[in-house]
This record gives C-alpha cells, sequence and structure tokens, in this order.
C-alpha cells in the first residue's frame, strides 16, 4: 500500500493498478475502461481516494444480507466493504463490514446517525489496520501483531 503523498509521485502507475484489479475481479472490465478513458475524478467519494461506492452504487436501493434495504455501500480499494442498512430483521439499522480474508462483522443500531457513526469509526480503523500491512512481513513483531489485533478488537467491540 502507498500514502496518498506517494500515490500523487506516481500517477502514471494509475492504469496498471486498475488493469490488476480488474484481472483479479475486484473491478469490472467496464470500470477499468472508465478509469483507464477518464481524465476527471476517478473515484466519487465521502471518506478518501481509497474508498468508492461499491459496484458504481448500483446495489443501494437493493436488499442485504440483514433483510434491509441499502442505503450506503462502500469498498475500500485495499480489499474491505462497509454497508449500511435500513429495516432488517434484527434491527432498525445494520452497518456490516467485510475485510476480505480477515473478518466479517454486523453492528446494529437504532438510528441512522449512529449506524453513520459506526460506519465513519470502522473506515477509520481499517483505514489503520491497512496502513499496519505497509510495515514488511518480515517486520511484523510482537507489536505489530498487538495493533493489529487491538484494532481487529476495536471494529467488532464497537
Amino acid at each position: 500500500m502507498k500514502s496518498q503523498n506517494e500515490q500523487e509521485k506516481y500517477p502514471k502507475l494509475e492504469p496498471y493498478l486498475s488493469m490488476a484489479l480488474e484481472r483479479v475481479g475486484i473491478i469490472s472490465q467496464e470500470e477499468l475502461n472508465q478509469r483507464l478513458n477518464s481524465t476527471t475524478s476517478k473515484n466519487v467519494t465521502t471518506f478518501n481516494s481509497r474508498w468508492t461506492r461499491f459496484d458504481k452504487g448500483r446495489s443501494v436501493n437493493t436488499y442485504g444480507s440483514e433483510g434491509g434495504k441499502i442505503t450506503e455501500d462502500w469498498e475500500c480499494i485495499d480489499g474491505a466493504r462497509v454497508t449500511i442498512e435500513k429495516d432488517g430483521s434484527i434491527a432498525p439499522y445494520s452497518v456490516t463490514l467485510g475485510i476480505y480474508r480477515l473478518m466479517f462483522h454486523t453492528h446494529f443500531s437504532n438510528t441512522e446517525d449512529r449506524a453513520k457513526e459506526f460506519r465513519d469509526f470502522s473506515i477509520e480503523k481499517i483505514d489503520e489496520l491497512f496502513a499496519l500491512y505497509d510495515t514488511a512481513e518480515s517486520q511484523r513483531d510482537e507489536t505489530w501483531h498487538a495493533n493489529h489485533n487491538r484494532l481487529v478488537n476495536e471494529i467488532a467491540e464497537q
């Protein structure tokens, strides 16, 4: 993973990144073509450039895993997704999040404001978690593992 400043230093790498994402199925061929042919902003986000609307927003107003209507659906280029559903089978609002190949968690809320607070909290913690992965595996010591476990627990226990 590269920081935002490093990404700005190497803007010509974006086409290659997009091609890699398409090749492994993270983005569609259509989105790849749009990214390669676009001269304007490539992502519509409210958080940072690493988070985009999942499936270009097509999942909004469909039904999610908790049986509610999806009101927001965000995906991180590093491999995570956060979805808010309204009027699910268990609670008025559900926030589901997945960090691909690591964890899946659902948070239930009584209000939209609280659901969005958890969404914001989760995205912040997920970004912190992905920042840890900048450390080479050979350099991941006990402190690294403690920080990793702390972040995962903070997300799951909120």
